[in-house]
């Protein structure tokens, strides 16, 4: 792994689908309705995204995840088609 025995700062952004009902329907399909809240607070939860996250890029990117020691997560809303994560990692100061 490039990080051994580093201290690393982590930023992931997970971007999740909006459900169905947060779309309009008829002569407003492909629009987000009113209603439609900006930012997800539903589950999944945000830290068992990270765990399920981390704990496999240990041993490929990192030697171990106790080696992290900034951890910087969001939660958002993806556009359609541009699901998934990003994440950055990098030697912390």
């Amino acid at each position: 792994p490039p990080f051994v025995d580093l201290p690393i700062a982590v930023t992931i952004t997970f971007r999740l689908a909006r459900t169905a009902n947060h779309w309009g329907r008829g002569k407003n399909a492909g629009k987000l309705t009113p209603s439609a809240p900006a930012l997800p607070r539903t589950k999944p939860d945000i830290d068992k995204l990270a765990r399920a996250t981390l704990d496999p890029l240990t041993g490929i990117v990192f030697d171990d995840d106790s080696r992290v020691v900034v951890l910087v997560l969001h939660k958002v809303y993806a556009a359609p088609g541009r699901e998934g994560a990003s994440i950055s990692i990098v030697r912390a100061a």
